[in-house]
């Protein structure tokens, strides 16, 4: 007590004095304190816990997302060019509100109705656009890509699509070859008896069936979106680096112009053209185990309009059973 009284007159002429000795309000006494010595350090932010290793599992998580962005297309590459920004502006001018039902905001956006990736020859016909608030074609975009979650809140009903034809893509650094033909043509045991044992090989039934972890020909048809994208980031992936030593993409396309498309697209060092005989085809698939009933029958329709839509390509390596190669290039395994 004698120690308190002397410090008490130093501290604070404010004091006050009771039975027990010098008091002086706390928050007075702290601010003399503080005035004298100082104000006391405290951290800025509460400490973080990083457990061990917790930095290297960073650098991996910056690495994927590098990784993913590298994959992601400039919006030209997209089809979202000078061309577009013009047609866009007049749109907007002549349709100056959101076409959403009951939506009244002015648009800020203009969308395709059919995407870019599904019909690129749309790309610029008004017939094909719609305006848009912000936030519905946010909403319309995310599901479109599919990093949304359905909702009530969701006023376009639009289904997420993976792209058949990405416009995006662009020659492919891997050496690559696209085999064609309709179901049960012998696409894939053409691969599997070249392709290397670190080759890639994109098959969207086997991709499909990878995703859901069923047998192949059993994954539900919703699957085939979730294919098509997986299928397009690994394209896009042979345009960026060569991850692999080859490449082999397993596509339908009886029609000349796609499978032109694809040549100049993607650059391959060949397209294969399997041209099995429709009865054939369709021996194979009434006698596949693997195939259910109603894929049979899907499979056994897309034979017969396989070889109504085919038409044949000068620089397609045609190959027919029992025949040679109808060019000069070598089909031997890579």
């Amino acid at each position: 007590m004698a120690k308190t009284k002397a410090l008490a007159p130093e501290i604070s002429p404010l004091r006050t004095k009771s039975h027990t000795g010098w008091l002086q309000p706390p928050f007075i006494r702290c601010a003399v304190l503080a005035a004298k010595y100082g104000h006391p350090r405290m951290p800025s932010r509460p400490a973080i816990h990083r457990p061990q290793g917790s930095g290297a599992a960073d650098r991996a998580r910056a690495t994927r997302d590098r990784e993913r962005q590298a994959l992601r297309p400039s919006p030209a590459e997209r089809g979202y060019d000078d061309e577009w920004r013009v047609a866009r502006k007049l749109h907007l001018l002549a349709n100056p509100m959101c076409t959403v039902p009951s939506c009244t905001r002015s648009a800020t956006d203009v969308d395709h109705v059919v995407s870019i990736a599904e019909r690129p020859e749309l790309r610029l016909d008004p017939s094909n656009f719609r305006s848009m608030c912000h936030e519905h074609h946010a909403q319309r975009t995310a599901r479109d890509q599919g990093f949304a979650r359905t909702g009530s809140l969701n006023a376009v009903n639009a289904p997420q699509r993976g792209a058949s034809h990405p416009t995006w893509l662009g020659p492919s650094v891997v050496p690559i070859t696209v085999v064609c033909g309709p179901p049960a043509s012998g696409k894939s045991a053409f691969v599997q008896e070249r392709a290397g044992a670190r080759d890639l090989i994109l098959d969207l039934d086997v991709i499909a069936s990878m995703i859901t972890m069923r047998p192949i020909y059993q994954a539900p048809a919703s699957a085939r979106d979730a294919a098509l994208r997986w299928r397009n980031q690994h394209l896009k992936l042979c345009s960026i680096r060569r991850a692999w030593p080859s490449a082999w993409l397993i596509v339908s396309e009886p029609k000349a112009p796609w499978r032109e498309w694809w040549a100049t697209t993607l650059k391959p060092t060949r397209v294969v053209v399997i041209e099995a005989p429709a009865d054939a085809c369709l021996a194979r698939i009434w006698a596949d185990d693997r195939r259910p009933e109603m894929v049979k029958r899907v499979h056994a329709d897309a034979v017969t309009q396989w070889w109504a839509d085919y038409s044949r390509r000068d620089a397609d390596v045609v190959l027919r059973p029992g025949h040679r190669p109808t060019t000069g290039l070598a089909l031997s395994r890579t």
